[in-house]
């Protein structure tokens, strides 16, 4: 498993890259997200199995934009998920116990990566405090889908 940078050459890949279609209403997909990094503050990383074909992608904002997470020195995710052919085989697990050490090379100053997750999307939990992600106890409201969980890893 190897996390990049979404580059021209992987960009049509990844944004066939989607999750279940009732998934998509906590993470979207990557054909309707990518376009969300264009700028210096959001970066589009797509994981890489060992053949290098695309089986994860998310959005990493350290801007103002994350408002239930942001702050100075915290590397925001938003819309992780695992493509639909490649769930249920601890991919997304691996993908962020693999996003400490990507964090700290790209982003050398953070002390924290945190996210909000949907407090009905047990699933993704699930994977979230495998990884070593903890519930901060605060709780984000002022979305559609219902209120998040605002979980953090300290780096």
């Amino acid at each position: 498993m190897r996390l990049t940078e979404v580059t021209d050459d992987l960009r049509e890949r990844v944004r066939r890259l989607a999750p279940h279609p009732e998934q998509q209403r906590f993470s979207g997909r990557a054909a309707d997200t990518l376009a969300l990094a264009g700028n210096a503050r959001r970066r589009a990383v797509v994981a890489l199995d060992d053949e290098g074909e695309p089986v994860a992608f998310m959005i990493l904002d350290t801007g103002p934009s994350m408002v239930a997470v942001h702050q100075p020195g915290t590397v925001g995710v938003r819309g992780f998920y695992v493509g639909a052919d490649h769930q249920g085989r601890g991919i997304g697990t691996a993908v962020l116990r693999a996003l400490p050490a990507y964090v700290r090379e790209h982003y050398p100053d953070a002390d924290r990566i945190a996210l909000t997750v949907n407090v009905v999307n047990e699933p993704a939990q699930r994977a979230y405090f495998r990884a070593g992600f903890v519930d901060t106890g605060e709780r984000y409201s002022a979305v559609p889908n219902a209120p998040q969980l605002v979980l953090e890893y300290r780096l």
